[in-house]
């Protein structure tokens, strides 16, 4: 007892992050008890439950299965209506906003009572996302760290697709190097949330890797194509059109669910009740200078841990609809700086400002709440310090090849 306490006394930042990690594995644990307690699993209702996000895919899955037709899918009322059959409040409102390709992956949930059908996606997709973190070469508590992060919380809380999003781009990035199909075919998938790969094709065409280009588009066609098959090709001008109409309908809303938990530049103008063609101007003028630091950063030989990092944090100021429950990803990044500033030294005002971007989630939502969107600024400070760091390192160690995450860090 006495040797730990001497440790914490002579490395009081590691001490900090193992008390911080463990306080929110107690956190998650008392989180996840609440919401199985809901759970009816004699009868398999709800229980309440219709008010996370996973009901969205369970509903869904169970209305192609019963009605059969996804074009009705991207009819608000009808899914609405069905959902109310199911046990939803009647002032429920949870629209698939999701690509007819998604629907090919939730299809499966209907055949499962929904409290069975939760817990397996729930643990099913945090397992992926362990497994990705364990390909990136990172030890046990960065893993444990990641997957008790509060975007992981909430992501787990709400059985939203975060953790499987966020495995597939981080599997596709550190597998880039030295498997580039598999690493395109990850990318591929993860069409299914198109817009957070917005940044992968800037890092990729600087790498000049044409081979996971190549397999990502093969990949992308072939879900495309699957999905025409399985549903026909007039549900995709159906999604086009149910997506035009949810954006005027969402660029409307006022502080609620839909702007409590964003963290996007777009969103936070919103919050602010700025005009729509101020928020577009505010997210091209981030938008762009991201993308063009992803592409420059990438055709450095730069430590693969900072681009990564640097990819990761890009990601969630780059694109205009981006929520705390798509951000493990960002946690990721987070931790790599950590790890990177426990080794070698804090820069001032970086350990503060990391931490910030790792409890991103629970700071966000209160701030939005009360009209203050704290998130982007946050967001947007943590991914200059990464590009700074980056820059920096260019100049000690300018030969850095390509290696995994686990040795640049040495861990």
């Amino acid at each position: 007892m006495n040797a730990a306490l001497q440790k914490f006394r002579e490395d009081p930042p590691r001490a900090i992050c193992i008390l911080l990690v463990l306080s929110l594995v107690v956190y998650a644990v008392i989180n996840v008890g609440m919401l199985y307690a809901k759970l009816d699993f004699t009868t398999g209702d709800l229980g309440g439950s219709d008010e996370t996000d996973f009901f969205v895919y369970y509903s869904s899955a169970r209305f192609l299965e019963e009605v059969g037709m996804l074009t009705a899918l991207y009819d608000p009322e009808a899914l609405k209506v069905f959902q109310i059959s199911i046990g939803s409040a009647p002032g429920g409102l949870h629209p698939f906003n999701y690509p007819p390709t998604y629907a090919l992956l939730i299809q499966p949930l209907a055949a499962l009572p929904y409290p069975v059908a939760l817990i397996c996606w729930q643990w099913g997709t945090m397992a992926l996302f362990a497994l990705s973190l364990r390909i990136a070469g990172l030890h046990w508590f960065a893993i444990l760290a990641a997957v008790a992060a509060p975007a992981s919380i909430m992501n787990f809380a709400g059985g939203q697709t975060g953790f499987l999003t966020s495995a597939l781009f981080l599997a596709g990035a550190t597998l880039a190097a030295r498997k580039p199909l598999a690493a395109g075919a990850l990318f591929g998938l993860l069409t299914i949330k198109p817009h957070l790969g917005l940044l992968i094709p800037f890092a990729l065409l600087a790498k000049r890797q044409w081979r996971i280009i190549l397999a990502a588009t093969v990949v992308t066609a072939a879900l495309t194509g699957l999905a025409i098959w399985a549903f026909d090709i007039v549900t995709w001008a159906d999604y086009l059109d149910y997506l035009a109409w949810f954006t005027a309908k969402a660029a409307k809303e006022k502080i609620g669910d839909f702007l409590r938990y964003s963290i996007s530049v777009t969103l936070a103008a919103q919050v602010l009740q700025l005009s729509g063609p101020i928020a577009l101007t505010l997210q091209a003028a981030v938008t762009m200078p991201v993308c063009v630091c992803i592409y420059w950063a990438f055709r450095q030989r730069a430590e693969p841990d900072l681009q990564l990092a640097l990819l990761f944090a890009g990601t969630g100021l780059a694109v205009p609809y981006g929520y705390v429950y798509d951000m493990p990803i960002l946690a990721v990044a987070a931790i790599l700086m950590a790890l990177r500033g426990l080794r070698h030294g804090f820069r001032p005002y970086e350990g503060l400002f990391t931490l910030w971007a790792y409890l991103l989630p629970f700071v966000g939502p209160p701030m939005n709440q009360v009209g203050i969107p704290v998130a982007p600024l946050i967001h947007l400070v943590f991914f200059v310090f990464i590009l700074t760091r980056l820059r920096s390192g260019l100049a000690a160690a300018p030969q850095v090849g390509e290696r995994r995450v686990a040795e640049a860090l040495r861990l």
